[in-house]
């Protein structure tokens, strides 16, 4: 009876603008706010839930806060898991056959993290989401689920002290108010300052599902006339497609520029419009109620692209985006929707262990692949041997390599005297160690003066302002090289 299915077009939307990015179509450089989209969906969504349940309820038909709590937690695992863990089975399945070891160890790994929703931590430790290493990691996508379930995490036990404590409403939207701007800030701070972790973590995520969670507390019962409501979500869904025309992979995320879809997403909310215009009537409801296992299984035909190198390849493309329809289509069919029927009509008891003893299953086998090391043995040894040299990295490269962009000088490798510098950027430090076995003299060694993205070529510049930057620490090195005695060759 309180189906809207605006917030379905929006959950369409959303997931269409997520899987066109990840397969490079052209005009989605910035569809990766979809994202964004689905955090206000949840943040308005689940405040509605625990709004209802502490304030709409008498004393006399409000159950206990312990057994609501656990029905809370239960319908999110029996929405969220079982398409999850299928997911994540097939995976391992196939990557037995068909993935070198090191990307399968990769697999379990991520795997692990994925079901136990700390997926987010795990990629926050590797690289950027943007970065070239993330095309290789087949569940990337589920960061934005371990965010979400933290957030309802903690949500519940927010509004529950609220309520114990402060009880009117108006005090709730204040602490709402007083989160979402902290957490704006910080998103802000963060953004500059370890912008991955910014990108991955909660704290600067917050304010977006907080969002949601003020339009519901704020506007919910808003009746606009029919050319009012409209408008409102108009100018939303202006908002979200200006977003995806202008930002793209170099944009900071989340900054203050993803206030404009968090706005445009609020707005169409805000506006509960009835208007088919931006809903696509039967496919975009289909595809706004499969969105979740839509997202689910489109990233994992992205990497496979990647892998063959055919992310380029406008076929491939194309039967890419067919594949991820026609599974997400069918995990909605034949798992999302029957598991969620079939474990909301059993006991809570018995629904709970279920649950918790396939997701105990699939853990382990996840974590078992994992301390094998990919299990060697599966896959040709060429195989293996060829993407084994991923790992013949530099072994100082967490002290030598700069990670985070900043300067590190006098990084030394070999014999007592200088015999080389080495200056550049990435591609520069990726030879380090070879110029250092190339010595003639043991006595001699390498001097590291590499910076990542170092614009050391006449005439590159760097899109960010990395100029200014590159161009201070090459003057730093210089002044630093009058002190040191010329070497054997430069």
């Amino acid at each position: 009876m309180n189906f809207r299915s605006d917030i379905n077009a929006l959950r369409a939307w959303a997931v269409v603008l997520v899987i066109l990015f990840h397969f490079s179509v052209p005009l989605f450089g910035g569809g990766f706010v979809g994202v964004d989209v689905f955090f206000v969906i949840s943040g308005f969504l689940m405040t509605g839930i625990l709004y209802r349940h502490f304030y709409d309820k008498s004393p006399t038909t409000r159950p206990p806060f312990y057994q609501f709590i656990y029905q809370f937690y239960l319908s999110r695992a029996t929405r969220i898991i079982p398409a999850l863990l299928f997911l994540c089975a097939v995976l391992l399945v196939v990557g037995w056959f068909f993935l070198p070891s090191i990307y399968y160890e990769q697999l379990g790994k991520h795997a692990v993290g994925a079901i136990l929703f700390l997926s987010n931590w795990m990629f926050n430790k590797e690289s950027g989401y943007f970065d070239t290493d993330s095309h290789e990691k087949l569940l990337l996508h589920t960061w934005s689920l371990s965010v979400e379930w933290q957030f309802y995490l903690i949500l519940p036990l927010i509004v529950m002290l609220c309520w114990w404590i402060l009880r009117s409403k108006i005090n709730l939207v204040a602490v709402y108010v007083l989160a979402t701007l902290i957490s704006l800030a910080f998103a802000i701070y963060q953004t500059n300052a370890d912008p991955t972790a910014a990108f991955y973590l909660l704290p600067s995520r917050a304010w977006q599902m907080l969002s949601g969670g003020l339009v519901y507390l704020l506007a919910s019962n808003l009746k606009f006339t029919e050319r009012r409501s409209n408008l409102l979500s108009a100018l939303g869904y202006l908002c979200i497609i200006v977003s995806t025309l202008w930002f793209d992979a170099s944009t900071p995320w989340p900054s203050y520029y993803a206030v404009l879809p968090v706005i445009g997403a609020c707005l169409i909310l805000t506006a509960n419009s009835t208007d088919r215009i931006w809903s696509f009537g039967r496919v975009g409801q289909a595809l706004g109620s499969s969105s979740y296992s839509l997202y689910l299984w489109h990233w994992p035909f992205s990497v496979i692209l990647f892998y063959l190198g055919w992310s380029d390849w406008v076929l491939a493309i194309c039967a890419g985006l067919l594949l991820s329809f026609v599974m997400g289509w069918l995990s909605y069919r034949l798992i999302e929707t029957p598991s969620r029927k079939w474990l909301s009509k059993l006991a809570l008891v018995k629904s709970s262990v279920l649950i918790v003893l396939v997701v105990t299953l699939v853990v382990a086998a996840g974590a078992w692949v994992k301390l094998q090391g990919g299990v060697h043995g599966r896959v040709s040894p060429q195989l293996d041997l060829i993407f084994d040299e991923k790992n013949n990295t530099n072994d100082r490269e967490s002290i030598c390599g700069v990670p985070k962009g900043e300067p590190t000088l006098d990084c030394l490798y070999g014999g007592p005297e200088l015999g080389a510098i080495v200056l550049g950027d990435s591609h520069a430090q990726s030879v380090v160690r070879s110029v250092e076995k190339s010595m003639s003299n043991p006595d001699l060694h390498v001097l590291d003066w590499t910076l990542n993205g170092c614009a050391s070529i006449f005439g590159l510049k760097n899109s960010r302002g990395g100029v200014v930057l590159n161009a201070v620490v090459f003057c730093l090195r210089l002044l630093k090289l009058r002190k040191i005695s010329q070497p054997t060759y430069l």
